[in-house]
Parts: structure tokens; sequence; C-alpha cells
């Protein structure tokens, strides 16, 4: 309480007002009332300051912009562009307007900044829709119709307040012209009794003839008779105009009765219950109504009201959004509710963006940016879960940015450049990188490694240094070929001493890795371990440990699978753990039990799996296999073609990516490798191998990459001219970076051009990080290459925030593939 009234006292010391004595004899809970709750009292009205209303106490605002808060001529501290505040007064004569806000010490304190900082918010309608209908419920129809059409012009949705002003204007008409007509019904009455005495009179006979003027008396009461007429028909007449006002008001109450806005209703029942009692006095009744649970709902859903403002002035969307839904099951069709939900919306909508655009500036390491945007959003919201969680994460990345790059700067004095370079990659640190890339250039010049020195130089656009270097490197690209043809061989020894002699230890490393793989494959775990233990390359050896340690299990597994005659889970148990001779068996067992069940696509497959390549040409053959394809389940779908789909990556985007030949041969968007000094790929068991690219093209937006890999899964590639409208589609692909996600949907359009791109339209659900992947269709057949960057992304306000139209996407079809890479594919 205390604080309550200094920051009146204060406020009145600032604006010059009566002396504190006059306040103190105030009531202080009526002041709290005042200040806390204007939906009930009405103190709010209509347009902003600019507009030549002025503010009211008890009003909120939002600031428009930033702005210092002015506690006794003093900065208190920065408001912030959306921060809401409830207004104490207003002096139009100064442009300040006053506000309540906490100081530092959680006391209640009135500061003060210019008019034009701030503007009234969205439910300045939902408080002058409550003075509107309290006016009229309480009879003062003058203030009803006046904010009625004062609503009405603010708000197109309140078009029914004008309906009612009408009807109050007609109304009030009816009732100002009552007043004359009755003094006019007395004027007459005092006529008639003049004219009926006269007729009387005329009826008495004369004392001279001692005969009655009859006629005379007949033509004074016919007179009367007119007189009465005139006069009972002016007072039906405006007494039918006001009831016809009532019945039209009523009428006005039933729909929005019918629309259940019951707040609304209950004000006109009882305006038009009040003023038939006391107005008119024959027993006029127009309908009837349950007032009791008008008024009962109309309070429960007031309340409400109140908890959203209040949880709104808090910045709690989340609970100003439960008030409203609360809110909604007892009026539905509440005009206040239905703005409080708007703005609501608005106001998450504006959170969501900023989250968003967060999200896009932490993906392209801008951290800073995105903490700013983040704590920007909180002047709008202090309860959204996953910003307050992106903060928190993005604090820790800062702080892992430091001590990385100064780890980088160590390295780099150390003149492990590669290292280094990692680093300034990531974090997109241009100079960095370019000085780096320098050094590292002639450092692999002088080690001799001219290939990997040429390469910086051609993407340094040094065209002398590459000159210079040229016939050095041709000889080493020839050493290298030598090399490549020692390892068709399995000559991985020898074909190391040559990587060794040109300091090449990237290749020298992925020799290492074939090596151990193909130890992996052949079952001889133990020769492997030691391989990569002998030549440092722990990340392999660590991955080789864990499956060991889970192969006894899937192994296992894979025997009760077997026994259990599932054969499809056995095969996907024997596949982890590498169990080959196990995994032939078993692939010979389903490929028979497929045969007999006549699902030939699958058993030929099964049998290929299985080394029987006699028995899958017989099959082929003999049952057209090529042509009838069963159509597969989204989880045998996953599983056939999952292996086949890898991650792209880049020091700048996410990508994805699906073999289409073996040898590595890696199908992918343009874009997600456009402009990139380095390409890794992911496969699906969580190798990262570095990428070539091998061709590129801008339309269509295709890319072919290509990983040292002799063997490796492959989709099959179908027909994208056959593909009809209306087919089901799905994808697999690493959307913000999560490989292997599996998302389904349809085919929208099977003929679109977009961005020159001969495109599928699709309903398939993709993100950033979807670009490049493979769309199926039902056999697992690749007839399109999902794009979601070039030309397809929307962008507002600088951020990407998806597809231009929602759930619609693009695909590339396979055909523009086939014809542009067909020569080096040989499709």
């Amino acid at each position: 309480m205390h604080d309550i009234q200094t920051a009146k006292t204060l406020l009145l010391s600032e604006l010059g007002g009566p002396p504190l004595g006059l306040f103190r004899r105030l009531s202080l809970g009526v002041f709290l009332l005042y200040l806390l709750h204007p939906l009930f009292l009405g103190k709010c009205c209509g347009q902003a300051t600019r507009q030549g209303y002025g503010l009211e106490a008890g009003e909120h605002v939002e600031l428009v912009r930033e702005e210092l808060l002015l506690f006794n001529q003093s900065p208190l501290r920065k408001g912030m562009k959306g921060e809401i505040f409830q207004v104490a007064a207003h002096a139009p004569d100064k442009q300040k307007v006053f506000l309540v806000t906490k100081n530092e010490m959680g006391s209640l304190v009135a500061v003060n900044v210019s008019e034009l900082a701030v503007r009234r918010i969205a439910h300045d309608l939902i408080t002058l829709n409550y003075r509107a209908f309290e006016a009229i419920r309480d009879g003062k129809l003058d203030d009803a119709k006046r904010t009625m059409i004062h609503l009405s012009a603010v708000d197109p949705d309140r078009s029914v307040c004008r309906e009612i002003a009408l009807s109050i204007d007609k109304l009030q008409k009816a009732k100002a012209e009552q007043k004359p007509l009755l003094k006019q019904q007395d004027q007459a009455r005092a006529e008639v009794a003049v004219r009926l005495k006269n007729a009387a009179s005329a009826e008495i006979p004369s004392a001279l003839t001692n005969v009655a003027n009859t006629e005379r008396a007949e033509r004074f009461r016919r007179d009367a008779q007119r007189i009465q007429e005139v006069s009972d028909r002016s007072i039906k007449e405006n007494l039918n105009t006001i009831k016809r006002e009532l019945e039209t008001l009523a009428g006005v109450a039933a729909k929005l009765e019918t629309l259940n806005a019951f707040t609304e209703c209950s004000a006109i029942y009882v305006f038009i219950e009040t003023f038939s009692s006391t107005e008119l006095n024959d027993g006029f009744h127009i309908g009837k109504w349950n007032l009791t649970r008008l008024r009962a709902a109309e309070e429960a859903s007031r309340r409400h009201v109140i908890e959203a403002h209040k949880a709104l002035a808090d910045r709690r969307l989340s609970a100003a959004s439960n008030s409203v839904d609360e809110g909604k099951k007892a009026e539905p069709g509440s005009y206040a509710l239905r703005k409080l939900e708007t703005e609501v919306y608005l106001r998450m909508s504006a959170v969501v963006k900023a989250y968003g655009k967060a999200l896009e500036m932490r993906e392209n390491r801008q951290f800073d940016a995105a903490i700013a945007e983040l704590e920007s959003s909180r002047a709008t919201s202090s309860d959204h879960v996953p910003s307050q969680k992106l903060l928190a994460e993005l604090k820790r990345l800062i702080s892992e940015k430091d001590v990385l790059i100064a780890k980088a700067k160590i390295n780099e004095s150390l003149r492990k450049y590669e290292l280094a370079l990692r680093v300034y990659e990531t974090y997109g640190l241009r100079q960095d990188q370019d000085r780096v890339l320098d050094l590292l250039a002639k450092k692999r010049e002088e080690e001799g490694n001219f290939i990997a020195a040429y390469e910086i130089f051609e993407s340094q656009g040094k065209s002398e240094d590459m000159r210079r270097i040229l016939a050095l490197k041709d000889d080493q690209e020839t050493e290298h070929r030598r090399a490549q043809l020692l390892l068709e061989d399995n000559k991985f020894d020898d074909a190391v001493a040559i990587y060794r002699k040109f300091h090449d230890s990237q290749r020298e490393t992925e020799t290492w890795m074939r090596f151990g793989m193909l130890l992996e494959e052949q079952a001889k775990f133990d020769e492997a371990i030691a391989l990569y233990k002998n030549n440092g390359l722990l990340e392999e050896l660590q991955r080789l440990k864990r499956f060991l340690n889970e192969r006894d299990a899937f192994l296992r597994q894979g025997f009760e699978q077997e026994r259990a005659g599932n054969f499809d889970r056995a095969i996907d148990f024997f596949k982890r753990a590498n169990a080959l001779s196990d995994l032939k068996r078993v692939a010979s067992a389903a490929g028979k039990n497929y045969l007999r069940r006549e699902a030939y696509l699958t058993a030929v497959e099964y049998f290929e799996m299985a080394g029987d390549f006699d028995e899958a040409g017989r099959i082929r053959t003999e049952h057209n296999v090529d042509e009838t394809v069963r159509r597969l389940t989204d989880e045998e779908l996953f599983k056939r073609c999952a292996p086949a789909c890898v991650t792209v990556l880049t020091a700048q985007s996410t990508g994805s990516g699906f073999f289409i030949k073996k040898g590595g041969y890696i199908l992918t968007n343009n874009h997600c490798v456009e402009g990139a000094t380095r390409v890794r790929v992911t496969t699906a068991n969580g190798t990262t191998l570095d990428a070539k690219v091998i061709e590129t093209s801008s339309v269509p937006d295709l890319a072919l990459l290509k990983v040292n890999l002799k063997e490796n899964p492959v989709l099959r590639l179908g027909d994208s001219d056959l593909v009809k409208t209306g087919i089901p589609a799905s994808t697999i692909g690493s959307p913000k970076g999560q490989p292997q996600s599996f998302t389904k949907g349809n085919v929208s359009n099977s003929s679109t051009v977009f961005s020159k791109n001969n495109c599928f339209l699709i309903s398939v659900l993709i993100n950033h990080g979807n670009s490049g992947g493979p769309l199926f269709d039902e056999q697992g057949t690749v007839i399109g290459v999902c794009t979601f960057g070039r030309g397809t992304a929307m962008v507002l306000d600088g951020v990407n925030i998806g597809s231009d139209i929602q759930g619609m996407n693009y695909a590339i079809k396979i055909n523009e593939a086939k014809k542009v890479f067909g020569s080096t594919l040989a499709f």
C-alpha cells in the first residue's frame, strides 16, 4: 500500500496536482480497484493519443520504441520495444504519459515517457465494448449510442454496434416525442370535454322555440370523436415505434445469444426489461430469457478476461492463452476473448518468428545475434520454454566458441593449420580462414603435397602459384593413380607408402580406414583393432569396440528371430552384427519364403543378398519382376532405402543425398555444395568421409559427388515421366541435421516448373537439411530429388521461414538427373 501511495505522490509532484492530504482522504481500496480493474469501472476509451483521445488511468499501452523510463526526472531503466505498462495518468499539455512499473527494490513507482513512445494495445477495444454494453444495461442511452458508434468505426468486426446504435437513436426520438404527444393528449381531452358539453347543451330545447338542435349536437360529437381519434392514433403510433425498436433490439440480442455472446445479449435483455416496466404500462412483453444463466456465464467469462489481461501484462503468453481457452468454455462468442485470442496469437507468432530467426542464426554460428534476437523477444513473452532453452544453449556455445578459438590460435602457432582451419570454418571467420589457408598451402608445398597446395591456390584464385607447381602436381597425380591401382589389388601398404612420400595424410588415413573396413567385413576384428590403434584412428577404434560389445547381443537376437521364422528381423540383426555367412544363409531362406508367397521382387533381392544370382536371374526372367513391383509398407521402404541415404555436410549448411551407383557416387542438390571448399558425407552407419564434387548443374539444381567407397548400397531410379498426380510419395533425409528422418505425403502436381526446374509439387513435409534427399514412390523407387533452398524457401524480413506454400514443396524429377549426368553414370 505504501508503494502505491509513494508512486501517486511522486506522480502528483511532477504534474503539479493537489496536495497529498487530499489523496489520504480517498479510499486506498477504491484507488487500487480503479487502477487494477478498469474493465469493471469503464475507464478506458477508444483511440490512440495522436488521434485526439486522451489516455486514462488503468489503460494498458505498449512501447513502440526503446525509451528511457524517467523517475523523478532521472532515468530508472530502458524500456524495451513491445513492453506493456499500465497508465497511471496522462498529461497532454506536457506530452507525457505516466506509467506504473517497479524499481530495483520491487516497489511500484510512476515513470514518464513521451506520449509518442506509446500506443494503446488491442484490448482497448475490449474495454470500449464493455463500456458500450454497460451503458445500455444501465439505460445510459446517449453514452451507449456514442460509444457504439465509436467502436463500430474503429473495429469493422463490430457492425452489430452500428445496428444497436441506430435502434437506440430511433428509440430516443420516439421517447422524446412522447412528452409533447402526452401534452397534446391532455389538450385533446379538454377539447373533447368542451365539445361534448356543447353537444349536451345543443340537445336541450330552447326556451323560446321548445325545440332541441340535434344536428348541432351531432356535429359537436363528431368533432370530439375526431379529436380523440387523432390523439389516440398519434400516441399509438409512438408506442408502436417504441415497441418495434425494442423488438429490433431483442432480435439483435437473440442473434448474439445464438452466437454465444452472452455478455452483450444479457445487457440488452436487462435494458429491455427495465425499459418495458418503467416506460410501458400496458403489460407489453417481448419474450422470455434466462438472465440468471446469461449473467453467470458473463461473470465467468469476464473473470478469465481479467486473468488474461494480467498474464499479458506479465508477458506470460501461455497463461494468457489458457485463460482465454477457459473463458471461451463459459462464453464461446465473447468479443473480449476473441480479441484477446487474436492478440495472444499475434504475440506468440512474433515470439515463434524470433525463435525461428534465432535458430537460423545458430545454424550459421551467429551466436551473439541469436542471443540479441531472443532477448528482444523476451519483451513480448517471458514463458516461451523453447526460447529459454535455446538461450541457455547459445550462451554455452559462445563459451565453447571462445575456448575453441583460443585453441585454434595455439594450433596455428604450432603449424597445425588443419585443426585451426576447422574451427575458423565452423564459426565463419573468413579473414582467419584466408590467412590460415595461405599458411597451409605453403606448408603443403614444403612437404611435397603439391595436389593439396594446388587445390588451395585454386580455391583462392592464385593463378601464378598454380602455374608454378602445375608440373609437380601432375607428377603427384600420376603417383596417386598408381596408388589407386594398388588399392584395387588390396595392396594397402604400397599405396600408403606413396601417400606418405607426398605427406598426404588425408589419403593415408582414408586408406587405413578402407583397409580396416575390409578387415571388419571379413570379421577380422582383432586385426582391425590393431590397425586403428597403430595409425591413431581413435574414433574408428572406439566405434569398433562399441560394435563388438553389442555384437554378441545382435547375434543372439538374430538366431532367435531365425528360429521363429522372422527372417526379415533376423537379417537386420545379422547385418548389424556383420555376420556375413549367417546373413547369406538367412537371406536364402527368406528368398525361398517370399518365392512361395509369390512376392517375386522381394525374393529376388534376398537371393541377390545371399549371392545366389542364378536363382535371382531365373525369377526375374520367368516372372517379369522388373515390370511387376510390389508396394512396400512405410517400415519396409525405410528399411530397404535408408542405408543408401546420406547427410551432406559443408561449413555453410547441411543437406541430404543418396547413392545412385557403386563406387561411392552420390546425387544431391547443387545449392547444398555450391561455394564449399570442403564437402563431407556421413553414411547411414555413421561413417564420415570426404567427398569430391564431380559434376554440377545450376538448372536443374543438382550435383554429383563421389566418396572413396568401392561397395555401397544403391537406390533404384524410376521413370519420372510415368508419375501421376496424387500418388503417395515419401523421403528420407536430414532435416535440421537430424539424419535418417522419414516423412510421407503425395505428389500434388506431377508437372510443375519452378525456378526453371522441372519439378513435382509435393505435400511431403521437408525442412532445411532435406535438400538433395530422394523422393520415393510406393515401391521404393526414386522419382525425384527433394529441394528446399534455392527458389523454394520463403524469406520474410531476411529470415527463411519455410516453403512458399504451406505444406507444399518441390522435388526435381529424376529424369533430369539422368539427362545431366547420364554420360558419367551411364544411365
